[in-house]
This record gives structure tokens, sequence and C-alpha cells, in this order.
């Protein structure tokens, strides 16, 4: 059989309520030179089903199924049996833009040869799918190990990339025992490992991420718990430029979550950070205000400005800053 130009992988878990809309919308690409496989994690709900009979409808469509062991899993069985020059994932809850591999593609081909994947802006929707208005947007330009692990995994999620499949060869596949930040352990390790490390970003919003409750980065916790082991694998690579900024949103996160004590270790690494570092940072600015007010009563503050932000409606104040980042 030729090899199709694309594998696309979605690891899927009792999302019956989204996973329509996921698969189809990775159906209804511009480019359909790709195989679709679709690892059922072992829901109990009727995800299957729902990528059953989309594979009844198109060719493209490959089911996988497994007993439940995590995205990380899911997405190692789907790379096993990829084919495609490129990869790109799409979680079972999200949806693309008809032109995402496309616009991906052409960044990447066009990109020089050390450029081993591109990663788009992303806009956020609610659980019915409804725009949140809010968009996700990196730094122009190319990113390395440093530059993601300063800047706290700007890929954002695993659905704006389009990889080559030689990074993943060459770097291995996602870490089943992480169960948070896997995302960032997998980029860093393609940037540490991969002969093509760089990762392009491409400023259009051609992805949909949809927040909702239980998903694994709702929680704070275990989201600080990631971070801390990303941070204790790669955190050697930090330069004194970089290591005050890699380190304030994990803080800021830390008092968010009520890990004071780690948050506070994570604020001694910040404080050689240049001062017009936080001046400029809303990360920064909210790490400021739990440090002079206290973690107590910093999540006072929070919360307030959470039920404010839900009243005005306008998140860019600083008040909206407060509420947090769901990524």
């Amino acid at each position: 059989m030729v090899a199709p130009l694309v594998t696309v992988i979605t690891p899927a878990y009792n999302v019956e309520q989204y996973l329509a809309e996921a698969m189809e919308s990775v159906l209804a690409q511009t480019v359909g030179d790709l195989e679709y496989l679709v690892v059922d994690d072992g829901s109990s709900d009727g995800t299957a089903e729902i990528a059953r009979q989309l594979q009844e409808r198109d060719g493209r469509v490959r089911l996988l199924r497994g007993e439940h062991r995590g995205s990380s899993a899911a997405r190692n069985v789907a790379l096993r049996e990829a084919r495609g020059e490129y990869v790109a994932f799409c979680d079972g809850d999200d949806r693309w833009a008809p032109e995402f591999l496309e616009r991906s593609l052409a960044v990447l081909q066009q990109a020089p040869p050390e450029v081993g994947a591109t990663f788009c802006a992303f806009r956020y929707i609610d659980q019915a799918g409804r725009l949140l208005g809010k968009t996700q947007v990196a730094a122009p330009g190319d990113y390395d190990a440093v530059r993601t692990l300063s800047g706290h995994c700007p890929q954002g999620n695993g659905s704006c990339l389009l990889i080559r499949r030689t990074c993943f060869e060459e770097a291995g596949l996602f870490d089943e025992d992480l169960f948070n930040c896997v995302d960032f352990d997998m980029w860093m390790r393609i940037h540490l490992h991969a002969s093509r490390p760089l990762f392009r970003f491409l400023a259009e919003p051609l992805v949909d991420w949809r927040t909702r409750p239980g998903a694994i980065s709702a929680d704070e916790g275990k989201r600080v718990d990631g971070l801390a082991e990303i941070l204790r694998r790669y955190g050697d690579l930090l330069t004194p430029a970089t290591v005050g900024q890699a380190f304030v949103w994990p803080a800021v996160l830390g008092f968010y979550s009520g890990r004071d004590d780690t948050a506070r270790a994570w604020v001694q690494r910040v404080r050689g950070a240049d001062p017009r570092f936080f001046l400029r940072s809303q990360h920064g600015l909210v790490l400021g205000v739990f440090t002079l007010l206290g973690p107590a009563n910093g999540r006072r503050l929070r919360r307030l400005a959470q039920q404010a932000v839900r009243a005005s409606r306008h998140p860019r104040t600083l008040l909206g800053r407060l509420r947090g980042s769901p990524s």
C-alpha cells in the first residue's frame, strides 16, 4: 500500500458527546491524503461505536481499541501503526479548521531543514462548542528546548501540532508514566534528541480547544505535579536570563492550587529575574500580588476576580488575569 502523507491520531476516552465533531473536522480537511487512527482507550460510553460508524463511512478511518491506560499509551499505540510522513493529533473533544493540515504542511515544507514540527494558534471553546472570545498565540519564530521550557510549553495543546514522523523515531514515544505535562515532555525530548529539533509557530488560529470539567488540564494540583517533574528533568538547560521566566507561571499555579510550599520554593528561583519581566508579564503581576498579600488573601482575591470576570465578561483587566489561564 502507498503510504499516506499524514497520519492523524485521536486518543479517545469517554468523549461520546464530542467525538463525532472532532472526527468530522479531521475528515473535512482540505488535505485528503491521510490515514486516521482513532484509539478507543477503554471507554465505558458510546465513544467506540461513534468511531466505528465513521470508520464504516470513510475508509481512511481505522479504529484501534484497548484497555484504559491513558492518553500517552493510546497515542503510542497509534504511533506504532503510523505510516504517514507527518503526524498530527486531534484530541477527541477538540476540532480543527478545514485548512489546518494544509496551512501547517505549507509552513513545515517551506521551513529550513532543522524545523521538525509546526504549531498554530488556537481558540478556546466551551462544552457546547461556543467560542469563548480568547485566542492563545505564541511569540513568532522558531522554538528550541530553552524557549519552550522558559515559555511554559507555548505549543499549548497537542491538537495544534504537525510533526515529522522521524522526530518520534529519534526521540521515542510518549512517556506513559507521566499523568500530566506529557505533551510538554515529548516536545522537550524532540528538541533535545531529534535531528530536526525546532518547532515553528503558525500564527493562524486553526484549532478550537475545548475547556470542560474533568479534563486533565483542569486539575491545577496535578498540573503543578507535572510541571515539577518537567522542571526536574530539564531545568538544568535554563540560562540565568531564562530561569526566572521559567518558574513564574509554575509558582502562580502552585499558589492557585494551594501548593504553597512548592510555590514558595519556585519563587526563590524567580527572584533573580529581570524586574522588567514582571511588569510586562501578566503572570509576573499576579505573582507579585500573591507575594504581597500572602497565599490565602491572593486566592480570596482570585475568587472575587473570577466572579467579576463572569459578571463583566471583560477578562483583559488585571482581575481577568488573576482568574488564571486554562492552559
